[in-house]
């Protein structure tokens, strides 16, 4: 399996953190990553990953502030074009049944309105990890799957039942 992890950091979720099916992606050069690139602009071809891991940043911060330090500045509209972005590239460079583990902090954005960002991208399932009451945040991880070109719920429906395809008297296979 190819997994791409587009916010490899310090590797923190991994247990093997030169795990050797990963490619591991970060814009800082401190981190030392596989390759340094902006997760709206990846270097690799199309189709090539199966899985990717995605831990983005979340938490509005300025320059001066102690999360800066250790991420980088990060105002609103950056995370969102961001979130818009790296969705839209991840989607270019994964296979067909790609699936794409997301982890959020909804300290400042809620998890649904990330997931209406990413373009592309179904939630599958999802599960809250952790809750903080001082700054009255959850952090979860969802499981999302590549959508299809031209996606829409009811043409999966409709394959899933063999209609419309020529076998309709095929039973479904669930």
């Amino acid at each position: 399996m190819r997994i791409l992890d587009c916010s490899a950091g310090h590797r923190a979720i991994w247990f093997n953190r030169l795990h050797p099916e990963a490619v591991y992606v970060d814009i800082r050069e401190e981190t030392s990553p596989s390759v340094v690139a902006d997760t709206k602009a990846l270097p690799f071809r199309e189709g090539v990953f199966e899985m990717v891991v995605w831990d983005p940043p979340h938490v509005v911060n300025g320059p001066e502030s102690r999360m800066a330090e250790y991420y980088g500045a990060q105002r609103a509209e950056d995370i969102r074009r961001m979130i818009k972005g790296t969705a839209v590239e991840l989607y270019r460079v994964t296979t067909e049944n790609a699936v794409l583990a997301l982890k959020w902090n909804d300290h400042d954005v809620r998890l649904e309105r990330i997931l209406k960002l990413m373009e592309g991208w179904s939630p599958l399932f999802g599960h809250r990890v952790a809750s903080r009451m001082k700054h009255r945040s959850s952090t979860y991880w969802v499981m999302l799957k590549k959508r299809a070109p031209g996606y829409s719920s009811k043409q999966l429906a409709f394959k899933m039942l063999g209609q419309g395809t020529g076998f309709e008297s095929a039973k479904p296979d669930w």
